[in-house]
């Protein structure tokens, strides 16, 4: 038979407290680093289709014998290769160019009419070129 006496183990109500507190107070401050990390992957996500968007355009010209087009979409949210769908990117990445028409165009020969785009989220962001004489994409110094 158990008897309710001196031996009895358990928590009390102040000891749970104690420990759900210290609990909340350590997630608390985690938190806001966990948004910071999940913003930054999703900036190299981004990062990563934006880049190989424009290798994909470029290969898709010299591939098809005609001229294939990269084209930002107008709300800054994403990025279209050609008449293929549209490339969405996280909500908090926005991708912009600064080319004529919001477009780089690829010719059959690897060539392009150049452009430079700015890709960006929460304050942090990162230009990138892409050149006429041959149509690669390299980021821009800053």
């Amino acid at each position: 038979m158990l008897a309710i006496g001196d031996d009895a183990r358990g928590f009390t109500l102040i000891e749970t407290l104690v420990v759900i507190a210290v609990a909340a107070l350590i997630s608390g401050l985690l938190f806001p680093r966990l948004q910071g990390v999940v913003r930054g992957q999703e900036y190299r996500m981004a990062r990563s289709a934006m880049v190989l968007g424009v290798r994909e355009a470029r290969a898709l010209a010299i591939r098809s014998g005609k001229p294939a087009i990269f084209r930002v979409t107008s709300d800054a949210a994403g990025f279209r290769v050609g008449d293929r769908a549209v490339q969405p990117l996280p909500e908090a990445v926005t991708l912009r160019t600064k080319s004529r028409g919001g477009a780089i165009t690829f010719y059959t020969d690897g060539t392009s009419n150049g452009g430079r785009l700015s890709l960006a989220t929460g304050g942090v962001g990162q230009d990138f070129i892409v050149f006429p004489t041959t149509g690669l994409i390299f980021e821009a110094r800053r």
